[in-house]
């Protein structure tokens, strides 16, 4: 990841540095948690950690395979790392090592060792980890590139363009600059695909497209289950529901899906009632996956996209609502500040007023947020927050009131 910033992940290891917990990284292959992973080595080096207190095992390499079961793993580790200087030990693709839980407890036992785990597809195991470490792990989600970072390695100021172009593009870092970002991105969303949702025999390829096909042509829109059970399923025969639940909890698990329940707003403003599942919006962590199955006619799609992986990488989590008068894009904050965000893309248009009325007629209770690449074209309002996109995308955004 030459000349990116992604300082957000490497505080994120300098702040735990030695703390008696598990920090591990997830997300989507490619997204960059090995270059981090190096980075994060170099810097210790020069902060004087010697080299031999450091071991890195990349567990999706073939030759790793010969060390597995986890016992004879664990074996190796404690044999290289012996002796009672502190020693920083980063297991790579831990996925790929059966019930990788069981060594990474065995591991955090010995006091000298600060562990750090990643892997492509964490979210089905995490349960097991936390359950063998309670209050011991520590979790960060690895998203592409952000717009921040990306304009981190340019010598000059970036525009409205160059926020429309990177909605459009990949923004995982090997796709982003190297000579055939189609072929990169291709190579890491079907390596996930192969290694992290097809290893299960109950998933079908065909059927697989065929949901992700229906996904990526109304991406960002507010969709009922049984709309995609019926569109994947065949003449007359909707998918059952539990079938359609199994391959998208299989494409979530695997960082290749964004799925926002939507929840209800109360008209008297008191906390929203927990999403029920039946009705979502889905995105990608990538918005140039789109292109892979097929793209919708909606031209704001992409910046709504990237506008939901944003709030993913600020919030963790994310919500959609309803309300008395309509949809909101997005709902965030749940426990603390709760805020209601739009994205209107120009205002003037008949559904840029919709969308503006809705969010002005939403429950007080919350903060109300409008993302826009006009904020001139939206009036002063007591409660309602003007965000211009390209600031904001930045985090550098004041509210144009």
């Amino acid at each position: 990841m030459p000349g990116y910033d992604r300082t957000e992940y490497l505080d994120f290891l300098f702040q735990n540095k030695d703390r008696e917990m598990v920090k591990v990284f997830t997300g989507l292959r490619g997204a960059g948690k090995t270059s981090l992973f190096a980075r994060y080595i170099r810097l210790l080096e020069e902060q004087g950690v010697p080299e031999r207190r450091i071991l890195y095992m990349d567990l999706s390499d073939p030759d790793m395979r010969r060390l597995f079961p986890q016992e004879n793993l664990y074996r190796r580790i404690a044999a290289h790392l012996a002796g009672r200087e502190r020693a920083y030990l980063f297991l790579d693709e831990v996925q790929e090592l059966p019930d990788f839980p069981r060594l990474a407890d065995a591991l955090f036992r010995i006091r000298n060792f600060d562990l750090y785990l990643a892997g492509s597809a964490l979210r089905a195991a995490l349960p097991r980890l936390t359950a063998l470490l309670p209050g011991r792990c520590l979790v960060k989600n690895v998203y592409p590139l952000s717009f921040a970072e990306t304009v981190s390695a340019w010598e000059r100021p970036p525009e409205e363009a160059d926020l429309l172009h990177y909605a459009e593009e990949s923004s995982l870092p090997g796709a982003h600059h190297g000579e055939a970002p189609r072929s990169a991105l291709d190579t890491a969303v079907s390596a996930a695909l192969f290694h992290e949702v097809c290893r299960s025999a109950s998933i079908r390829t065909g059927l697989l497209e065929k949901i992700l096909t229906f996904l990526s042509e109304h991406l960002g829109e507010l969709l009922p289950l049984a709309a995609i059970e019926s569109a994947a399923g065949r003449a007359g025969r909707p998918l059952l529901e539990k079938t359609l639940r199994a391959y998208l909890q299989a494409l979530e698990d695997g960082g290749l899906l964004l799925a926002v329940p939507c929840a209800a707003l109360p008209e008297d403003g008191s906390p929203a009632p927990a999403p029920d599942g039946q009705t979502c919006r889905f995105f990608f962590p990538d918005g140039a996956m789109t292109s892979l199955w097929g793209r919708g006619e909606d031209e704001s799609a992409p910046l709504l996209n990237a506008a939901a992986v944003e709030l993913f990488r600020r919030y963790g989590a994310v919500e959609t609502a309803r309300t008395r008068r309509g949809p909101v894009d997005f709902l965030t904050g749940r426990t603390e500040l709760p805020a209601l965000w739009q994205l209107i893309p120009r205002g003037g248009s008949a559904e840029a007023k919709e969308k503006w009325d809705i969010l002005a007629g939403a429950p007080a209770a919350y903060k109300k947020c409008v993302l826009t690449l006009t904020p001139d074209a939206f009036p002063a309002q007591d409660g309602l927050f003007v965000y211009p996109l390209l600031p904001w995308f930045l985090r550098r955004a004041r509210p144009a009131l």
